[in-house]
């Protein structure tokens, strides 16, 4: 659990998880993919994406046909059924495997992503973070960031410094999710996204996606992110993205996309790469 909320508290620094996807980039922190797998990773909340998902679309029995003896078995998928999941506690999920810190840097590490930024646990890849603001600095090119070490981050994370709230949203405004009421700019002079506030700064924010959004609460990090709102457990991931993020991975409760996980490291490894393996967290 403690490497599910480090990733998602990074996710967070980026604007947005609803560890959807996400906007990415920018003004609070960069996006550290190979620790884990962000659990709601396959759903896109960036509002360029225009990817299509597949909605669900209500078959009917014809009513007209003679009536027989013999039992009807209706195979077509209504808006209160799920898919077949186990949906018990210890969801699995795709995480990086190694067996010394260097198995986890890509091919190309930046100064916040190289060997000395993780750690190899019980062989997987954890991101522990940056190590320092020169890190940050490095990375984005500019003196204007810096390593943020407040606990309520999970782990060490490169944010935008600023003066007032104001200073953080330049990049993304006017978007209703990202404007100067979603932000703090904290006492150590750090940006902090608060989260979105209403269902209407996600509806409007999001609107170029074609889809429908909420603001919902993620409680592992006890803040709220705009996510796609679902009528079917369809409207859920994408077959894009691989076969540990299609919709069947998902189940729609109460208007909200639940991601279960993994099923085996096969998924992980079309999903991703090899190097992958399903693991709980």
């Amino acid at each position: 659990m403690e490497r599910l909320i480090s990733m998602l508290a990074a996710c967070a620094t980026l604007f947005i998880i609803a560890c959807d996807g996400g906007v990415t980039g920018g003004s609070d922190s960069m996006a550290e993919k190979d620790s884990v797998v962000e659990e709601d990773s396959a759903v896109s909340d960036d509002p360029t994406d225009s990817t299509d998902q597949s909605d669900p679309t209500d078959q009917t029995i014809d009513t007209d046909t003679d009536v027989t003896d013999e039992p009807v078995t209706d195979d077509t998928t209504t808006d209160n059924e799920q898919p077949d999941i186990d949906t018990a506690p210890g969801d699995k999920y795709c995480y990086r495997t190694c067996s010394t810190p260097d198995d986890c840097v890509d091919a190309n590490p930046q100064a916040i992503t190289d060997a000395d930024n993780y750690t190899c646990d019980d062989g997987i890849c954890v991101y522990k973070g940056c190590n320092n603001s020169t890190e940050c600095e490095t990375t984005y090119q500019s003196t204007d960031y810096g390593c943020n070490t407040d606990s309520g981050y999970g782990t060490p994370t490169c944010v935008q410094k600023c003066s007032v709230a104001g200073d953080c949203v330049s990049q993304y405004a006017p978007l209703p999710a990202y404007d100067d009421d979603n932000y703090l700019c904290t006492g150590q002079g750090f940006c902090k996204y608060l989260g979105c506030n209403t269902d209407q700064e996600c509806v409007d924010t999001m609107s170029s996606t074609g889809k429908t959004y909420g603001c919902f609460l993620n409680e592992a990090i006890e803040m709220k992110f705009c996510e796609i709102r679902c009528s079917t457990y369809l409207d859920c991931g994408s077959s894009s993205t691989g076969p540990a993020y299609t919709p069947d991975r998902y189940t729609c409760e109460n208007q909200r996309c639940i991601y279960h996980g993994c099923d085996n490291a096969q998924q992980c490894i079309d999903s991703f790469s090899a190097g992958y393996d399903c693991r709980e967290p």
